[in-house]
């Protein structure tokens, strides 16, 4: 089975990731072979991002929210593929 999802993996009022803890749960649950998680992970266009309300710098968010997918599906032994999105706030600005 494969599983696909597509962020942002966190409501428009919290950069909790609540919804983040959600899908790992069903990852979990259910098993996949494969999980495709496309970004954004840290969305650029999220309030609390845009008024830099976080907790660590873009990249440090990042890193724990990957770590958090990682180690919250390891026994489930999926294989995961991450595709980041151009609203991921710590990636480079890339121009045609």
């Amino acid at each position: 089975m494969v599983l696909v999802a597509c962020g942002p993996y966190t409501t428009s009022d919290s950069i909790a990731y609540e919804p983040l803890t959600d899908l790992i749960d069903v990852i979990s649950r259910d098993r996949p072979d494969v999980c495709v998680l496309f970004g954004p992970f840290v969305d650029a266009k999220h309030e609390q991002v845009e008024n830099c309300q976080l907790l660590g710098s873009f990249a440090e968010v990042f890193k724990l929210c990957l770590k958090t997918i990682i180690e919250g599906t390891r026994s489930a032994g999926s294989q995961l593929v991450f595709v980041p999105s151009s609203r991921d706030v710590h990636h480079d600005c890339v121009y045609p």
